[in-house]
């Protein structure tokens, strides 16, 4: 918008204040059509908190591919490992994570009835997982509604590790991913602490796995 200053936002390591500025040229004009543009500005902050509020927290769910009938599927076998890092060398060389998240999966499938057939033959589904580490930033707080505030309702910024993990099961005979489980959580403090990074995979694992179809 002609004559506006732009909005700026300053971050620094973990929690902070975003100090936005937001100044109008036009906030002092005469009413166009009954409005003015300085009750709009008041919703900023809240718009911008709903758009990117939620990601602190853990949240996982899955999704049964259409037409995918699965009292078909009794076993399952890891597909062949694909060269995918997760864009932290922490954990791309770190064997024990990629260990204990293939134990984890291993331990939901057996708990659903799914049994490994590593020699017995071609399985009913070939189970692969994706894992992505990077830095993302949370914005939460400003007014609730318009002239709600009192006294300090300038939005936080928080900038933390996210890890998203996907795990896919592929039927073996069409090669169509027929069932996929995700999750996404704050990952800060935990991948430089082999127990606690080990006690988060069981977490998010077991409520990825929560509503898959147990097997027949």
């Amino acid at each position: 918008m002609a004559g506006m200053a732009p909005a700026t936002i300053e971050l620094r390591p973990r929690r902070v204040r975003a100090q936005i500025l937001l100044r109008s040229a036009v906030a002092n004009r005469p009413r166009e059509r009954g409005l003015t543009m300085r009750p709009l500005f008041r919703w900023i902050p809240l718009v911008v908190a709903m758009l990117v509020a939620g990601c602190a927290t853990m949240k996982a769910g899955s999704h049964i591919e259409r037409g995918a009938e699965f009292t078909h599927y009794q076993t399952w076998e890891w597909a062949p490992p694909e060269e995918r890092p997760t864009g932290d060398p922490r954990l791309d060389n770190n064997p024990m994570f990629e260990r204990h998240l293939r134990s984890a999966v291993e331990r939901q499938l057996a708990g659903k009835g799914y049994v490994r057939t590593p020699l017995a033959g071609p399985p009913d589904l070939r189970a692969q997982y994706h894992v992505n580490f990077g830095r993302t930033v949370e914005i939460s707080g400003g007014a609730a509604s318009p002239g709600a505030c009192s006294r300090d309702c300038e939005p936080e910024a928080y900038a933390y590790e996210q890890g998203t993990l996907v795990v896919d099961l592929v039927d073996a005979r069409t090669n169509k991913v027929v069932w996929s489980g995700w999750s996404r959580d704050n990952m800060d403090g935990i991948i430089d602490t082999q127990p606690r990074m080990e006690r988060e995979i069981d977490r998010v694992v077991a409520a990825m796995f929560e509503r898959i179809p147990r097997a027949r």
